[in-house]
């Protein structure tokens, strides 16, 4: 069974929700762990921070990527942690969180 529970600040009844297993990421790792866990059939919560994709232009080609990561770079400086990655660099920046957003949650000066 899969349930979505999104919108910021939706907070988990700890009381009522139980999880065998907590995945945090849904990415290339995470996705495939939840998916194991699940059909093994734990109930399984999976975490995630980036955006929600919707079909394959989410995905983009290798000439809008590299437009969207050189944007990214120079003027939005969105991921300027992130892009240290080398996978960054091979797919949509669009795909990562912003770097902005996890540093003021930390407090972090990155």
């Amino acid at each position: 069974m899969v349930a979505e529970i999104s919108g910021p600040g939706r907070r988990l009844n700890t009381s009522e929700d139980t999880f065998d297993a907590i995945v945090v990421g849904s990415g290339a790792t995470g996705g495939v762990a939840a998916m194991a866990l699940a059909q093994k059939g734990l109930k399984t919560l999976v975490l995630e921070a980036g955006p929600q994709l919707k079909g394959p232009r989410s995905y983009g080609s290798s000439l809008t990527n590299l437009a969207r990561r050189l944007k990214t770079h120079w003027l939005t400086r969105r991921q300027n942690v992130q892009e240290w990655h080398g996978g960054y660099w091979e797919t949509n920046p669009d795909l990562f969180v912003d770097d902005r957003a996890v540093d003021d949650r930390a407090g972090l000066d990155v």
